[in-house]
């Protein structure tokens, strides 16, 4: 479902609230992650706790651990980064420039965004003109 589809069938604070949500479990994710990899790393070493040398096996397993929870940490950190980029932008935009009433509007059009100085993550957010339902002032966002 797009953008547009998703903010016209909640609306758009339903559609914001959602997107925060979805972003902080994110970043709870990579908090976990982070701690399961410190965890890992500090049973890892060349001993074990009563002193006699630790095997290969358990080497390796602990790498494969921290590099896998290292993995998924840093891609629901990224992913995190990336919803809160796109609901600031639309978050910023979403007031009538007008009225300043927030979040109460129409979606009138979607296109293509091309405007070069937006970042890459970005850059795929479609332009949403939006008429405002209390003073019908349009806008893109």
């Amino acid at each position: 479902m797009e953008l547009a589809d998703r903010i016209r069938a909640k609306g758009f604070r339903k559609w914001y609230e959602g997107r925060l949500i979805e972003a902080h479990c994110h970043l709870i994710t990579a908090f976990l992650c982070l701690i399961a990899v410190l965890g890992a790393i500090e049973q890892g070493g060349p001993y074990n706790p009563d002193g006699t040398s630790a095997s290969w096996g358990r080497g390796l397993w602990l790498l494969l651990v921290t590099t896998g929870l290292g993995a998924v940490g840093a891609w629901t950190l990224k992913r995190y980064l990336n919803i809160m980029r796109l609901a600031e932008f639309l978050g910023d935009r979403s007031t009538c420039p007008k009225c300043e009433a927030y979040a109460r509007f129409k979606l009138l059009y979607t296109g293509p965004r091309d405007e070069p100085d937006l970042p890459n993550a970005l850059q795929d957010t479609p332009i949403l003109a939006v008429e405002c339902k209390k003073c019908g002032t349009g806008w893109r966002m």
